[in-house]
């Protein structure tokens, strides 16, 4: 029950360890060291408490890192970014954001990503939608290496043409089965939607000029490899 002494420390992590954090942790921690706070790691599959989570991100100006287990769209997380970018007058200093829910997940990362002009980092373990993508190019310049898992599915060749800086910068992907997800159980879906499914993943691997890293795991590969092997000439994995 001691103030912990960080005289001596110069940057600092939070973790929440998977558990919800507490006004309680605000009692133990000098004021002034949420200046040397430059990373956060939630973990916590429920959702942060809303009031809790404004006050800490309303503290933490250099803030440069944001690892959470969280739909995007929870509630918690886009007024926590709002206050922080009240905070800093719109200068959020974030450059790595890693984002995770727990599960097989298809959301929308168009509220939140306006918020990192400066990010350089981005990782995913789901499906984002072409607008998501499109407002990851617009508001992310800087961006340099985007772990997205799987092959982006894009339909309309004008949002390819908008989102080439960002398919540029995929190092790493994952083949998969196309499915519906459905209460979390995998229906196959018609051979004529196969198709045009298939058809979206494959006019997209022209544009991942630095891929790196493949892993198989998809009926379609027979499809995606030769694709991969003419277009992904940085391929080593």
């Amino acid at each position: 029950n001691e103030i912990f002494p960080t005289e001596m420390i110069n940057e600092i992590e939070l973790k929440d360890s998977n558990c919800h954090i507490t006004s309680k942790g605000f009692k133990y921690f000098p004021h002034s060291c949420y200046q040397k706070v430059v990373s956060i790691c939630f973990d916590k599959n429920r959702s942060q408490h809303m009031s809790i989570m404004n006050k800490l991100f309303s503290l933490l100006p250099n803030l440069r890192e944001l690892k959470i287990i969280a739909r995007p769209e929870e509630e918690w997380l886009l007024n926590a970014l709002q206050i922080l970018s009240i905070t800093t007058n719109n200068n959020i200093l974030i450059e790595k954001f890693i984002i995770c829910p727990s599960y097989y997940y298809e959301g929308s990362i168009t509220e939140i990503i306006k918020y990192f002009p400066k990010l350089l980092t981005f990782e995913i373990n789901f499906n984002i939608s072409e607008d998501s993508l499109i407002e990851l190019s617009k508001h992310c310049p800087l961006l340099q290496e985007f772990n997205c898992g799987c092959i982006p599915k894009i339909i309309s060749y004008t949002t390819l043409d908008l989102c080439k800086h960002t398919l540029s910068c995929i190092y790493n992907i994952t083949t998969q089965t196309i499915f519906h997800h459905n209460d979390f159980e995998d229906y196959s879906i018609d051979s004529d939607d196969s198709d045009d499914d298939i058809n979206h993943y494959t006019i997209t691997i022209p544009y991942l000029i630095n891929l790196q890293k493949v892993e198989l795991n998809s009926n379609e590969d027979f499809i995606f490899m030769p694709l991969i092997s003419k277009y992904c000439l940085k391929l080593e994995y």
